[in-house]
């Protein structure tokens, strides 16, 4: 039987199942015309089992405000996290894709192996100490990249930017720090232990 709500459908409601045999029945769920908060409902199977010809399966739903505060921890999860502070992304590039611009990515003292890049995204970046939050590029690349017209309204603070190697040809040549091409702002950061092809082994700005 299809529950009366607005958020929970199931293909097929209805159908024959022989003896022995088994039908999936899919359930979805619909967030899109609903506010947030917790919602709840029974989905009921009936047959003509004699001993249990109702069956109610609980089902429920929370329905979370958008984030504008984005948290990442080295025990965080890509895979399970959503980013919230009871259940932390993993890396600092989930969080930027996952922020809009105005928001904020907040990152625990760790150290974090990856390359970041804004993407164009206006947020702020914001490691909760720089001498205990490191971004380790790998020696692979610029730890950070701004390359798409970001304007001061994102910020990069409070990181330790170390191991940046920049290799490719021209621009990012250059700047295995921090490889600007745009107009971020930068504060409370130490950049140290990175090179560069090009030049610039700590920082280019074009």
């Amino acid at each position: 039987e299809n529950p009366q709500s607005d958020w929970l459908y199931t293909d097929p409601i209805s159908g024959t199942v022989a003896p022995g045999s088994s039908q999936d029945v899919v359930v979805s769920f619909d967030a899109t015309n609903i506010e947030e908060g917790n919602y709840a409902t029974n989905l009921s199977i009936n047959s003509n089992d004699p001993v249990n010809p109702v069956i109610n399966v609980p089902i429920s739903l929370d329905v979370l405000a958008p984030l504008s505060m984005y948290y990442v921890t080295t025990t965080g999860s890509d895979s399970t996290g959503i980013g919230t502070y009871e259940n932390p992304l993993a890396t600092i590039q989930k969080g930027i894709d996952a922020a809009s611009s105005g928001d904020t990515v907040s990152v625990a003292a760790g150290t974090y192996v990856e390359n970041i890049n804004y993407n164009g995204k206006n947020i702020a970046v914001l490691g909760e100490n720089r001498e205990t939050t490191i971004i380790d590029g790998g020696g692979v690349s610029n730890v950070v990249r701004f390359e798409n017209d970001e304007n001061e309204n994102a910020v990069l603070s409070g990181f330790t930017l170390t191991n940046g190697r920049a290799v490719q040809d021209y621009i990012y040549g250059r700047g295995g720090g921090i490889c600007i091409l745009s107009s971020p702002t930068l504060s409370d950061l130490t950049i140290i232990g990175n090179t560069a092809l090009g030049g610039g082994g700590g920082m280019y700005i074009h």
